[in-house]
């Protein structure tokens, strides 16, 4: 009684291996074990009847769906994610204007720095935006943890920070000089990414109400411009005329090398 049923499984597993998934076995009540094995056994088959059933074209149709819906939420949260920069890049345009009005009130001053880390792009690239994320979110808390009385940071970009240092009195370059290294020093510090250090190099441009602009997007461009005149290997730099020359120079030869090279395509 019993082996008649294991030679009708063992015959039933043998179609399977050619390929023969329509195959189902019946077996005359009898052991309880032996009739849920056949019943696991016809089980399978049919499920692997079911997949064989869809072609190769079907499979690609559901992944290429899949994929579509998966960019799509990408999408949506990557608005949603540089919405939510711009509108804290006008708050904190707000925030320089209001401390404008009481300086020019109280005769003060106050200082933007403008931070730039391009390690969060470089780590994007080559470890996904989660990484990149990730140490972005690191540097907004060790930014905000070095903030003390009327100091106030901000996140204009992926890559961007920004801390307004608002002063009783105009302080010299040696001192403001000082304070960006502090802080430099504070954010390069090796933040550990999937079992690597990773040292993030922030760059920093440094404007000055109301020597280098009066208005809250005048200042915050300066203080972008001299960031862009950091010397090599060096951590900072402070705003100077001749940082708006260097801008449109550099725009200037942007502008001629791809001219350059349209020629050459078309010349090709």
């Amino acid at each position: 009684r019993t082996l008649r049923p294991l030679r009708v499984l063992a015959a039933g597993v043998r179609r399977l291996a050619r390929d023969d998934f329509e195959v189902r076995v019946r077996i005359e009540p009898g052991m309880a074990e032996i009739d849920a094995l056949a019943q696991a056994f016809n089980q399978l088959a049919a499920r692997l009847a079911a997949f064989r059933a869809c072609s190769l074209g079907d499979l690609l149709e559901a992944l290429a769906q899949l994929l579509a819906e998966a960019m799509e939420i990408q999408d949506v949260v990557r608005r949603m994610h540089g919405e939510g920069r711009a509108r804290q890049q006008l708050a904190f345009l707000d925030q320089i204007d209001a401390a404008a009005h009481a300086a020019r009130w109280q005769q003060g001053a106050f200082t933007i720095l403008a931070l730039e880390v391009p390690r969060i792009a470089e780590l994007k690239s080559s470890m996904g935006f989660g990484a990149g994320d990730t140490l972005a979110r690191e540097l907004a808390t060790r930014l905000a943890a070095q903030c003390g009385p009327g100091e106030s940071p901000a996140q204009l970009g992926d890559t961007e920070f920004a801390l307004m240092l608002e002063h009783a009195e105009r302080p010299d370059g040696p001192a403001l000089r000082e304070r960006a290294l502090r802080l430099c020093a504070a954010l390069d510090a090796p933040v550990r990414l999937n079992a690597t250090d990773i040292h993030p190099r922030a760059v920093v441009g440094i404007a000055r109400f109301p020597e280098d602009a009066d208005e809250p997007a005048a200042l915050l461009e300066a203080a972008q411009k001299a960031r862009l005149g950091v010397p090599e290997g060096a951590p900072l730099a402070f705003f100077k005329p001749e940082s708006n020359a260097q801008v449109v120079r550099a725009m200037q030869l942007e502008a001629a090398l791809r001219r350059a090279v349209a020629g050459l395509d078309d010349g090709a």
